[in-house]
């Protein structure tokens, strides 16, 4: 299999019932209120939580505090995490808690109109437990569709058909490569990188989560 391959399996999963699914996320994604400092809360830490975790599993403790996560103490965030099984309860319920003080300042950067790529980068060095990843998926679940979320689902489809081989690393160069490959890919197909990944992580999982 190779890259003409795959295009055609995500063109055929275009022209499917998968594309609703997909635009309705989008929408979702798009509907956020970058001012609200609740959403914008829940976002963060919703990504700050699914680093190196299962996503549906967040979901689940997303569910639990809602927008309530902004006014949780650490304690009360530790202790949901930990009712959970959550697999690191102290270290992610501390990266959450720091996080919110400093939700004036993504607030400010995530309507400052700046190139996507300068607000991840920013975000980055703002939030304890981001790395591309965790601020691509951020930026992404609120509606900025120009960036790849590159793990370990996405590395499995492009090693499947060929696209790359074993990455043992993500550092800051191969995860960029990577993503313009991805960005390659989504123009060639005419949608954008956010969209993409939907298909792609269907295709890894048969599901499409956020």
């Amino acid at each position: 299999m190779g890259r003409e391959e795959l295009i055609d399996t995500i063109t055929k999963l275009i022209n499917s019932r998968v594309s609703k699914l997909v635009a309705s996320r989008i929408s979702g994604f798009k509907s956020v209120n970058r001012f609200s400092r609740e959403a914008i809360m829940r976002e963060l830490a919703y990504c700050i939580l699914t680093a190196n975790y299962r996503a549906d599993r967040v979901i689940e403790i997303d569910s639990v505090w809602g927008y309530e996560i902004i006014n949780l103490d650490l304690d009360s965030i530790r202790n949901i995490l930990r009712e959970f099984g959550y697999r690191y309860p102290n270290v992610r319920s501390k990266y959450i808690y720091m996080a919110r003080g400093k939700l004036n300042e993504v607030l400010r950067l995530i309507n400052s109109g700046m190139p996507t790529s300068k607000i991840r980068e920013r975000l980055i060095d703002l939030i304890d437990g981001f790395g591309y990843k965790e601020a691509s998926h951020f930026l992404r679940n609120i509606g900025f569709l120009d960036v790849a979320i590159i793990d370990r689902h996405i590395l499995k489809i492009l090693k499947r058909f060929g696209l790359v081989n074993d990455v043992s690393r993500l550092d800051r160069k191969t995860y960029l490569f990577l993503e313009g490959l991805l960005k390659d890919l989504a123009d060639e197909l005419g949608i954008t990188p956010g969209e993409l990944d939907l298909y792609l992580w269907y295709l890894s999982t048969g599901k499409i989560l956020k």
